[in-house]
């Protein structure tokens, strides 16, 4: 392919050639010779400056793109290219040459020095964003001062197009300024104080994408999921084919989905926990205790679950499945004074009723060791005895022994003693058993057919 720097040269040989021509013909057409030197001359002007001037365009177009955002748009019309570096500094485009538009935007930013391949203008997708995603290479070019900023020259606007380059220049240094600050608090985890000095960028640079981009991602840090994802769709919306973008704004819906989720969730058990509540308070107690039992399964880390379901338990007298509810209500919340003397109360009662308990038991026991005791009425009274139909009778008495000493005799028939009736031998050996040696007791008899009283 020929050159630029060529065609210059091939465009002069051209001239010269058909020169010599026409210099040949003119005798015989002198017209035909002031036609031909107007052709040479439109030829050579094609030629030579239209390359030039198109190509040199394009890659003026390209340095400045890549000085003020980084990436070439070489994909657009380099009117639409013009337009958005123009709009960018001055908030307008401009309508004249394009050679005039190129040197205007050349004198509103500075010198572009070893322009070779574009810095990436993103890096590489990832979870977890940063705010240097778009906005580092801003700060670090500020930094390096090599910045997007206007700066007055010469030109057809004369003092007031530069007093408007002077005005760029400024925002542009405090855009640059407050995006380091603000990428340097968010690093320190000051998200409320980079989130205010983001949204200072965005109020003087409402089109900066990168600026919505990091604050997007302050917002998300500080737990303001709607905000940044307003944040998020702003910055696509002005660089729709951003890939971080786009990742982020997707990222966030999920997020939102999952959120919107747990607090209908939420919003869900705290219904169910007001209903138990009220349904305790109009004494519905076994409906109660079915919510709370759902919500314990739920979350049995709430103490008032817990003990609601303790105190539910003593309305229905069941202080021992009462015990364990208020034991973890105290455990989970030991601070809560309420919780603590309800658990104290609990013990020292059922610690009471335990002991109740255990003094019924052992004098059932001692009842029952004494209802199996016998005694050898024939060694201890000398009393021999034998079934009867009105009670026991006295079948032989053993001189010398107690019976026949009290006045006892065969054939009497035994039918009380202290009030106790007497029905069976087995009953009766069991009744002098229990009575402590040596102590006399009533004894009601029928001798003869005839009721008499002793004292045995």
């Amino acid at each position: 392919m020929t050159s630029v720097f060529s065609l210059p040269f091939l465009a002069l040989f051209v001239y010269l050639f058909f020169h010599r021509l026409g210099l040949q013909r003119q005798a015989a057409a002198p017209h035909m010779s002031l036609h031909l030197h107007c052709y040479l001359v439109l030829i050579l002007v094609l030629l030579s400056v239209g390359p030039c001037l198109s190509q040199g365009a394009a890659s003026a177009i390209n340095d400045l793109e890549n000085q003020l955002f980084f990436r070439q748009y070489d994909g657009e019309k380099d009117v639409a290219r013009l337009s958005r570096m123009e709009n960018y500094i001055f908030g307008q485009s401009y309508n004249d040459s394009v050679e005039n538009r190129i040197a205007r935007i050349k004198a509103a930013v500075p010198a572009i020095k070893d322009v070779g391949v574009p810095a990436p203008q993103n890096p590489a997708p990832s979870n977890n964003w940063s705010p240097q995603a778009q906005s580092s290479q801003n700060s670090a070019t500020a930094a390096e001062g090599v910045a997007p900023v206007a700066r007055p020259g010469n030109d057809d606007n004369g003092d007031a197009q530069s007093r408007q380059l002077q005005v760029m220049e400024a925002r542009a240094n405090q855009v640059n300024t407050l995006l380091s600050q603000a990428v340097s608090l968010y690093r320190q985890k000051q998200f409320k104080e980079a989130i205010d000095l983001f949204e200072q960028v965005i109020r003087l640079d409402p089109q900066n994408a990168s600026a919505h981009f990091s604050l997007g991602i302050a917002l998300e840090a500080n737990g303001n999921l709607p905000q940044a994802a307003s944040e998020y769709n702003q910055s696509s919306s002005i660089e729709p084919d951003n890939k971080d973008y786009q990742l982020a704004v997707q990222s966030i819906k999920n997020k939102l989905d999952e959120q919107n989720k747990t607090k209908m969730e939420d919003y869900k058990w705290q219904l169910l926990a007001s209903q138990a509540a009220d349904a305790l308070k109009n004494g519905q107690v076994d409906q109660a205790l079915a919510m709370y039992n759902q919500l314990i399964e739920k979350d049995p880390h709430q103490a008032l679950y817990q003990y609601n379901v303790g105190t539910i338990y003593l309305m229905q007298k069941k202080p021992q499945d009462a015990l364990p509810h208020y034991k973890s209500a105290h455990k989970l919340e030991p601070a809560n004074k309420i919780y603590e003397q309800s658990l104290q109360k609990l013990e020292l009662s059922l610690k009471e009723v335990k002991e109740k308990e255990k003094a019924v038991k052992e004098s059932e026991k001692a009842a029952k060791e004494d209802s199996h005791k016998k005694i050898d009425l024939r060694a201890t009274f000398g009393l021999e005895l034998k079934p009867s139909r009105d009670g026991v009778m006295v079948k032989k008495t053993i001189p010398g022994l107690r019976a026949s000493s009290v006045g006892l005799f065969p054939q009497d028939v035994i039918k009380a003693v202290d009030g106790v009736g007497i029905t069976k031998v087995s009953q009766l050996e069991q009744i002098l058993a229990s009575k402590p040696m040596g102590q006399r007791f009533q004894m009601i008899l029928i001798r003869r057919k005839v009721t008499c009283q002793l004292l045995f």
